[in-house]
């Protein structure tokens, strides 16, 4: 796979759409970026990363979130920080108001770079869904090519492999890459 070149520091993607925005501001080995969901979207499926601490900071708003299937929310000020391996959907925004966080992934690696490079992308041309998510095969694309250990939540490991290269193979061949510029 290769070192992953890292979207530039300070960098913002905007959906022209929605105003929703993200900025990429890494800190030495950590993958840092703040965001703005708008009401009732961010739903992503629940997941786990074997490799990296991940943590949250609400800064503005309310979020919803769900480890290990226990739903909770967290106001502004308030951190939540997941161990390698724990279960989780990360923060959403259930409200009629933005919801801003800090997201931290620890180390962040070249998995981290990818899928900011990726959603950036994606919501810069305003093909993000509903929930403002990239395409799920975009997700097999920077999974493979990365190789990271991050699976969904519930179904075993060896059984979510295969099922992500082929994923990335057609995501590779509807043109989608593990990273843009």
């Amino acid at each position: 796979a290769g070192a992953t070149e890292m979207p530039a520091s300070g960098r913002t993607f905007t959906n022209p759409s929605t105003g929703a925005w993200l900025t990429w501001l890494p800190r030495g080995d950590d993958g840092v970026i703040e965001r703005v969901i708008k009401p009732h979207t961010g739903k992503a499926d629940a997941h786990v990363h074997l490799d990296y601490v991940e943590s949250f900071e609400v800064l503005d708003g309310t979020a919803t979130v769900e480890v290990d299937r226990q739903r909770r929310t967290l106001s502004a000020g308030e951190t939540l920080e997941l161990q390698p391996g724990t279960g989780h959907r990360n923060p959403y925004n259930e409200t009629d108001s933005d919801l801003r966080l800090r997201h931290t992934a620890s180390p962040g690696g070249d998995f981290v770079a990818s899928f900011v490079s990726s959603l950036g992308h994606h919501m810069e041309h305003d093909t993000v869904n509903k929930q403002g998510e990239f395409p799920q095969l975009q997700l097999f694309v920077v999974l493979h090519a990365t190789r990271a250990r991050s699976f969904l939540a519930g179904p075993p490991v060896a059984l979510q492999k295969p099922v992500v290269a082929l994923g990335a193979l057609i995501g590779r061949l509807r043109g989608y890459k593990p990273r843009y510029d």
